[in-house]
């Protein structure tokens, strides 16, 4: 049942990808030009779709990225969630206070924990990332 239904999931966004693009008109001509969708693309898409659905996204992440070979230290790196956890987790020190990239990684990871808990914008929770983080840096002898 379930590959059947994801198949026609597949059909329709093949036939609605067709009619969005197939019908572009060429350069300078008067005639449409057909362009053929991607079945390949349109088949993964779904797939993924069902995996996020099914496993949740962290898992379906770190699943995707070890059939294709990455170690963990590379999915770190393409699954902000994962990385901004242990930043957030390890908190503020002085060597994450000394460090261009480490305070900045903690920065954007506090502003995007404060996004999601309170709602703030993208700007407003920037700022108070920036402030509570020279505030603990100059605790720690660490003036930023």
């Amino acid at each position: 049942m379930c590959g059947l239904a994801s198949n026609t999931k597949i059909k329709v966004k093949y036939k609605l990808y067709k009619l969005n693009i197939g019908g572009s008109m060429g350069e300078g001509e008067n005639e449409r030009k057909e362009v053929k969708p991607d079945i390949c693309l349109i088949a993964l898409d779904e797939a993924l779709n069902v995996v996020y659905e099914k496993c949740g996204r962290e898992r379906a992440i770190k699943e995707i990225a070890k059939l294709i070979g990455l170690n963990d230290e590379e999915v770190k790196q393409i699954n902000p969630t994962v990385h901004c956890k242990e930043v957030l987790d390890k908190g503020l020190n002085e060597n994450v206070c000394k460090s261009f990239r480490g305070i900045r990684s903690w920065v954007m990871c506090r502003a995007f924990q404060l996004i999601e808990e309170e709602e703030l914008s993208f700007s407003g929770a920037l700022k108070k990332a920036w402030s509570e983080a020279r505030s603990k840096c100059i605790e720690l002898g660490v003036p930023l």
